[in-house]
C-alpha cells in the first residue's frame, strides 16, 4: 500500500505515518522474529548499572523494550528506503518517551527527564540535498539547539510552504529568529531539565 500510494502521486507529498512504537507493553509491539535481545545476551544492563531493576522480571521489561526499539528502528528503516531515491525528507519523532527504571523503581511515563527525552531524527535524500543546500545548512546549525515536540508544528508547516496565522518564528527550529532560551515545560510546568 505505502508503494502504490507513493508511485500514485506525481506532485509534491506531505505524508504522515503513524507507527506502532514502544508503548507497554513491550513484548507486544515487535514480532517474535525480532526477539534478538534476552537477558543472556544484553550487555545492556551492566552498561547502565544505574538503573534500578529489582529483578529478572523488570529485567525482562526492559529487554522487551530494547526489542521494541529495534523493530522501530528497521520499520523506520523501512521507510526511508522506500523515499531515498527521491526528493525527499524524512523527519521522525516519539509522542513520548518510557522512564525505564532510570528514576525510580518502575518503568512508567511519569513527568521525568528519561519520559520527556524523545528521538527526533530528519533524513535527507543525496537529492533532497543537492536541491536544498540552504535547508540542509539549516538543519545542520539547529543539531544542537533545544527544542519541544510542542514546536513540531512551527517547524513543520514552513518546510511543507504552509504559513499560517498562528505560526511563530521564535518557535521554528529552523528559522533563524528560533529562542533557544525560552524556558521548555514539558508537565506540571516544571522547567526541563527537571531537579530529581
Amino acid at each position: 500500500m505505502i508503494t502504490r500510494e507513493r508511485e500514485s502521486r506525481k506532485r509534491k507529498n506531505f505524508v504522515v505515518f503513524h507507527l506502532i512504537g514502544n508503548h507497554f507493553e513491550y513484548k507486544n509491539r515487535f514480532p517474535k522474529e525480532f526477539s534478538h535481545f534476552n537477558l543472556n545476551n544484553t550487555s545492556y544492563f551492566s552498561k547502565n548499572k544505574s538503573l534500578r531493576v529489582k529483578n529478572n522480571t523488570d529485567k525482562q521489561v526492559v529487554t522487551d523494550y530494547i526489542n521494541s526499539v529495534y523493530y522501530n528502528d528497521y520499520v523506520l528503516h523501512s521507510l526511508i528506503e522506500l523515499f531515498k531515491d527521491k526528493d525527499s525528507l524524512v523527519i521522525y519523532l516519539s509522542d513520548h518517551g518510557d522512564d525505564m527504571f532510570e528514576s525510580s523503581t518502575f518503568n512508567t511515563h511519569e513527568c521525568s527527564n528519561a519520559s520527556v527525552e524523545i528521538p527526533f531524527l530528519i533524513y535527507m535524500s543525496d537529492t533532497f540535498k543537492q536541491k536544498h543546500p540552504q535547508m540542509v545548512k539549516s538543519f545542520e546549525e539547529a543539531l544542537h539547539k533545544p527544542f519541544m515536540s510542542d514546536d513540531l508544528l512551527h517547524t513543520l508547516l514552513p518546510l511543507a510552504g504552509i504559513i499560517t496565522k498562528d505560526y511563530e518564528k521564535t518557535r521554528d527550529l529552523f528559522n533563524e529568529n528560533y529562542n533557544d532560551k525560552r524556558p521548555r515545560k514539558p508537565c506540571d510546568s516544571k522547567v526541563y531539565p527537571m531537579n530529581k
